[in-house]
């Protein structure tokens, strides 16, 4: 099968079964020789070829700082990010979310390496005295269920004061909204 043709198909499929694709067709490749076929570039349009590229850059949108000092601390998350030479961009969306037990927060996504950005929130919260949602917690169940779900840790410096339940909708764009929440 020419190696366009599989590019076409990974367009088609679901991010992970991309993945196993484009690394099964290298393999294939390498075996007969040609690896010029492994390293074809990608068409234009490709939405699923940069996550297929990049296993180790993740994302999530469940992040969020207290509300009045999100735009702050995104530009000190995307600075801290460009001083250490590490890969992670953050974004505020522009919506809040409110919770009963530990107020308003806006909303913000980040897209790199999941430890640094586990770990330069937590710095961002002791550094601007803020209460900060570490998002992109899963279960560990596998329930199939009409809307996505993630899991966050409330936290204010090094302490975790609380656990929210998000949820949005599997279809389309829907915002991320409460379902549960917990103090510790």
């Amino acid at each position: 099968m020419p190696h366009n043709a599989i590019l076409v198909l990974v367009q088609l499929l679901s991010p992970r079964a991309a993945q196993t694709a484009v690394r099964h067709n290298r393999r294939f490749a390498n075996r007969r020789g040609a690896k010029q076929a492994a390293s074809a570039a990608a068409p234009e349009g490709n939405q699923y070829y940069g996550r297929i590229q990049t296993d180790c850059v993740k994302d999530s949108e469940t992040f969020g700082v207290e509300e009045g000092s999100g735009r702050e601390v995104v530009d000190w998350l995307n600075g801290q990010a460009e001083a250490r030479k590490s890969k992670l961009e953050a974004r505020l969306y522009g919506y809040s979310v409110e919770t009963e037990n530990f107020g308003r927060f806006e909303m913000f996504s980040w897209i790199g390496d999941v430890q640094a950005a586990r770990k330069m929130i937590i710095r961002a919260s002791k550094r601007f005295k803020v209460k900060v949602i570490e998002g992109g917690y899963k279960p560990r169940e596998r329930v199939l269920r009409m809307e996505r779900f993630d899991y966050a840790k409330v936290r204010r410096g090094d302490r975790v004061i609380g656990q929210i339940e998000f949820v949005a909708s599997r279809f389309g764009r829907g915002q991320w909204t409460v379902k549960d929440e917990e103090r510790r």
